[in-house]
């Protein structure tokens, strides 16, 4: 299976509206890390892909929880409208759920607004 994610040069993140510097000026460089992504063939037939990635990359999360979101892209020509829908918003709401409270709002959309904001009406 093809890598489905390459480090990014020009990857940058907007610092955090909780515990952390103000978000003010540009956004600041950080490391990118990447590892494979899991796919539904490199996990166990039995386990919860979930929990599986998040073994993987929760702390990623629980360290830089102003600089990470959760996002998807859904096609408008999709052509698996209800089972391909439920399946990537089931992934979300499980993954998001796993993480600690305290975070999972901002990681599940308030990072994803303010990063967005200027083109947000």
């Amino acid at each position: 299976m093809a890598q489905v994610n390459a480090p990014d040069p020009n990857a940058t993140a907007v610092p955090a509206p909780t515990g952390e510097p103000a978000r003010t000026g540009e956004p600041t460089q950080v490391p990118v890390t990447h590892k494979p992504v899991p796919t539904t063939e490199s996990v166990a037939p039995d386990s919860d892909l979930a929990e599986h990635v998040y073994s993987d990359y929760s702390q990623e999360v629980i360290d830089h929880p102003s600089r990470l979101l959760f996002g998807t892209d859904f096609l408008s020509a999709w052509h698996f409208e209800g089972a391909g829908n439920d399946v990537i918003i089931d992934f979300a709401r499980r993954f998001i759920g796993l993480l600690p409270e305290e975070l999972q709002e901002d990681f599940a959309y308030k990072n994803g607004l303010y990063a967005f904001r200027k083109h947000l009406d």
